[in-house]
């Protein structure tokens, strides 16, 4: 490990997979009761033989130092003194029997079911990790050829493999974008003279905002190269109007119009800003590296386009023949656009109902808890035909990958036994599952920890050949119905599609309301104390919140929390066993009167403006 750790960008190196001995001291109780010695006085011996205090600090010179004290006695746990008995010291060997023996273990790691030895080693965010992760296989090139024979080394799992993909695609990306805008530049004006324009100042403006990525310290990575492509039609728009217009007109009136097409898009890439921490983390850099092209694009289209053209004009000249066939396809163009705008004034309704209608009415935003019959009983379906493009994009907000790291598609398989099972039984039941996926031969690896009854993982990634492929579908519904038929275990499938299985019906949390609303606000009061009272005396804990400070009061086996804050609400939080259904009832029974009364208030009260409506909530946890 220490040799890995030295290297230059290691952040941490972990080694797991080793099963711990321990020492296991059995001890005769009979014998250590007729001393008066407990299980207590052993432990409290141990620790006292293999423990540090501290005494106190000494300085010398400007460092201080600890001073600790520790028994520095030698030998074997046999004399380790347990218990001053009558005048006799009794020593550990007098009394138990201790043997080393391998632990049973509290977790497992295996990958491709097979147990393993894992050595992890974690990068630093701030580093070059393609570089990084090259110099660690190096050194362990070397390390490895000191191993013995029965020992081998292999590379598990390698992130920055589908990192060093992804890069390569967006190289391709970028190149073939490129390609492509510089032919399209070439065959509107047929010119050799203009493409070569477009493309030397498209290259100094990458090359101006790669010097400004390094004075503002935005570092070159996936998120950062996919902002350079994208900004790059937008750079040769710029360099192509600016081109045109000087050409034609020898001035730089046209930079007005391509300042404030320029800032609309900046302006809206900086909505990216406002967004949560952990999307905004993501997409910054992808938002500052297109703002600098762009910016950049100006500068250059002011500055260095005119000066270019000084000495590499393009010549806009077309005979006269050319030159009457162009205005005529404009005229007819013209004509044709004029009557479309006529139409669209005329039938203004259906261009409005079309945008409606392409981006929705976003009904899907509605409170879960608004009570319209007509609408409640066929929610989804109103939702799906009104909402249109707006519902399902609102809808893919809610999965769990809509905002991702680049990552390889992985099936991860969560499984958990109820309480009181062990590690050992959880195992079992991945045993089972780990031998259907071994016997598929198109599976690249899969991984499976076990870290205690109610947790254990398996990730499973395929050969990339097949990743693409309904295979990895297909092995998923083997597991969800493999999942299925195990009972007694608690399954979670998920990755690969949006789809999942969860057969998770046990929870160790449950939480049931009762919500009381009136206008006296005193009266809810009493009623909340009623019910301290009325089940305080069943053993319940109760908290009766409604405020800012609070009063602590113990009444029986209960211990009760009243908080004071503004009258207009009250809770009450019930932590008990008992039946709450129980407590629901009684309260609609002794409430009844109560809710009459707030009706009949109801009709004296509206007049007034400034009365403010009071209520209770009583919240019971189990």
């Amino acid at each position: 490990m220490y040799p890995i750790s030295t290297i230059k960008g290691v952040e941490d190196v972990s080694f797991y997979g080793n099963t711990p001995y321990e020492w296991v001291v059995t001890f005769d109780y009979d014998i250590a009761k007729s001393l008066g010695i407990t299980a207590d006085d052993i432990s409290k011996a141990f620790a006292d033989r293999y423990s540090e205090n501290l005494l106190g600090m000494v300085t010398s010179g400007n460092m201080r130092y600890g001073v600790r004290l520790k028994d520095g006695s030698v030998g074997d746990m046999s004399d380790i003194p347990v218990k001053n008995v009558g005048g006799r010291i009794v020593r550990l060997g007098e009394i138990a029997q201790f043997r080393y023996q391998e632990a049973l273990p509290t977790s497992y790691y295996r990958i491709n079911g097979l147990n393993t030895l894992n050595l992890a080693v974690a990068v630093g965010t701030d580093v070059n990790l393609i570089s990084v992760v090259g110099a660690v296989k190096d050194k362990m090139h070397e390390l490895e050829a000191s191993f013995p024979d029965e020992i081998t080394a292999k590379v598990n799992y390698d992130s920055s493999e589908y990192v060093s993909a992804e890069l390569n695609k967006i190289y391709f990306r970028t190149l073939f974008c490129l390609l492509i805008l510089l032919i399209f530049a070439f065959l509107v004006n047929r010119s050799w003279r203009y493409m070569v324009v477009v493309a030397i100042t498209l290259m100094v403006s990458i090359l101006i905002s790669v010097c400004l990525y390094w004075l503002v310290g935005l570092e070159i990575h996936i998120y950062t190269l996919a902002g350079v492509t994208v900004s790059l039609g937008i750079i040769i728009d710029n360099t192509i109007v600016m081109v045109d217009h000087y050409s034609r007109y020898g001035n730089r009136s046209v930079f007005p119009a391509l300042l404030s097409a320029i800032m609309t898009t900046v302006a809206a890439l900086l909505v990216i800003f406002l967004l949560p921490e952990q999307e905004r983390a993501s997409l910054t850099e992808f938002a500052v590296a297109i703002i600098i092209n762009l910016c950049v694009s100006l500068l250059v289209a002011y500055l260095f386009v005119p000066a270019l053209l000084y000495y590499f004009p393009v010549n806009f000249n077309v005979k006269d023949s050319a030159r009457a066939k162009r205005l005529r396809r404009i005229a007819w163009w013209n004509r044709g656009y004029g009557r479309y705008i006529g139409w669209g004034i005329r039938h203004r309704w259906l261009l409005v109902l079309g945008v409606v209608i392409a981006f929705g009415i976003p009904t899907c935003l509605i409170p879960k808890d608004f009570e319209w019959k007509p609408y409640s009983d066929h929610r989804k379906v109103i939702d799906k035909v009104l909402g249109t493009s707006f519902a399902l994009f609102y809808k893919a907000m809610d999965r769990s990958d809509f905002y991702r790291e680049p990552s390889r598609p992985c099936l991860t398989i969560r499984a958990g036994m109820p309480e009181g099972c062990t590690v050992q039984q959880l195992n079992e039941v991945l045993r089972s599952m780990e031998n259907y996926l071994s016997g598929i031969v198109d599976i690249e690896s899969f991984e499976t920890g076990i870290y205690s009854p109610s947790s254990g993982t398996i990730q499973v990634y395929f050969k990339p050949e097949v990743e693409d492929t309904s295979l990895p579908s297909m092995v998923k519904g083997d597991v969800i119905l493999m999942a299925a038929s195990f009972g007694g275990a608690n399954w979670t499938v998920f990755g690969i599609d949006d789809n999942g299985f969860n057969n998770n019906i046990v929870t160790s949390y449950r939480s049931n309301g009762v919500k009381l609303t009136g206008y006296n606000y005193d009266q809810l009061l009493r009623y909340g104390e009623h019910l301290l009272d009325r089940m305080s005396s069943t053993g319940v804990s109760l908290v009766l919140k409604y405020g800012a400070s609070a009063v602590m009061i113990d009444r029986r086996a209960s211990s009760v929390s009243i908080t004071i804050s503004r009258p207009s609400r009250l809770w009450v939080s019930v932590r008990t066993n008992t039946i709450v259904r129980c407590v629901r009832l009684y309260m609609i029974r002794m409430l009844r009167p109560f809710r009459t009364m707030g009706s009949m208030l109801m009709s004296v009260l509206n007049p007034l403006p400034r009365m403010s409506w009071i209520s209770g909530t009583w919240t019971m946890l189990q």
